[in-house]
Parts: C-alpha cells; structure tokens; sequence
C-alpha cells in the first residue's frame, strides 16, 4: 500500500478544516441541516474525512494525474466517504426522505467550488457560481457530482441565501495548530478542535507526527 507522506496529511487535513469550518458556518447562518446526524459536516460519523480508510487514498489526490493510481488507490477513499448521511440524501436527489435532506448537499457542493479543488478546476468566488450550474446542465460537464434538475434546484436555492451573507476568511486558517474562530457557534468550533486532537492522536500511533 502506498502511504502519504506527513505533508500530504497535513495538507489534508488543512483543507478538510477550512472546508468544515466554511459549511458549518454557512448551516447555522441558515439554520439547516439540523437532522444531519454527522456534524461537525465530514470529520464525524461513518466515513468521515478524519478516519484513516478516507485519509489514506485521499491526502495522496495531488500525488499523480494516472487514472489508474487514481481508481487504485484514492477512488476506495472517496468511496468510503459517501457513506456520510449527506452523500446518500444528495447521491440519491430524487428518493429523499423529505425536503431538508438536500440542503446539507447543496451548501456542501457550493462551498466545495469554493474552496481549492484541482479536479473542479481549482478555487471559485461565489459570484462564479450561477455559471458553473448552468455550464454543467448545458454541457453535462461531470464534476464531483452531476448536477441534474434536482440537485440544480437546490444549488440555486442555497446560493441565493448564501449569497446575502458575508462570507468567512478561510485565509486565517493557516495551520493545525494555531485555529481561530471564524464565526461558529463557540459549541461548534470546540467539537472541531476536539476532532482534531483526536485524529493528530490517532496518526501519531500510525507513526506520522504532526
């Protein structure tokens, strides 16, 4: 097995908080997602982004551009991270249980266009996101997700409250070791903290000291 490098980790790591710290701050301006039984959004709950079958393929995702490292050793990764409560609901758009399941999907898709991702093209500003749904409608471009009718509807509806907001400075997360709040809930922000100390706990026994 191929094992990321303490780099790799930390910058994974890294960029799981600051895409947390964004989602969660866009749910509780809203007051969504408030059935999502994993929250903290990616780091708690089956296949979250903070347990070693995730972490192990995903911190290596900038390591080659071989489709077949890619299905080899990154693919059963994210595959294992769809086993989150807001994967299925928004996997699945047109068998959800009600309404509100989509929302967590919806401001998670938005604020991962948000944030860097090379295999979306890299980071977005807010303003580019009305384009980005109506070009991948039009031109069936397949991000991590296939935007259709339904998922659509649901993107524009997050992104025409997200927009009225201002939106955090990711920028001031700069490392694991030093994190600032910037605009959760003070219960929030000290359950990330928390899971943060015990997935750097959890690498240490695995031999990576971060």
């Amino acid at each position: 097995m191929i094992k990321p490098t303490t780099k790799e980790i930390k910058d994974w790591l890294l960029s799981t908080t600051r895409h947390c710290f964004l989602v969660e701050y866009y749910l509780h301006k809203l007051n969504w997602g408030t059935e999502d039984p994993a929250r903290p959004h990616d780091i708690t709950g089956p296949g979250n982004k903070f347990s070693w079958p995730v972490i192990k393929g995903l911190a290596l995702q900038h390591r080659s551009n071989d489709p077949e490292f890619f299905i080899k050793n990154i693919l059963p990764s994210i595959e294992n991270h769809r086993q989150q409560f807001h994967h299925q609901k928004w996997n699945m758009p047109n068998i959800h249980d009600k309404p509100e399941d989509m929302e967590v999907g919806a401001v998670d898709a938005i604020c991962s266009l948000l944030g860097f991702r090379k295999y979306q093209g890299g980071s977005h500003d807010l303003k580019d996101i009305p384009e980005i749904i109506k070009r991948s409608q039009s031109e069936k471009v397949r991000l991590l997700w296939t935007v259709e009718p339904e998922r659509a509807r649901w993107m524009w509806r997050a992104y025409l409250h997200m927009k009225k907001i201002p939106m955090p400075d990711l920028k001031l997360i700069k490392s694991l070791d030093k994190i600032p709040n910037i605009g959760l809930p003070d219960k929030t922000y000290k359950k990330i903290l928390k899971r943060l100390k015990e997935v750097k706990n959890m690498l240490k026994k695995r031999g990576y000291d971060l």
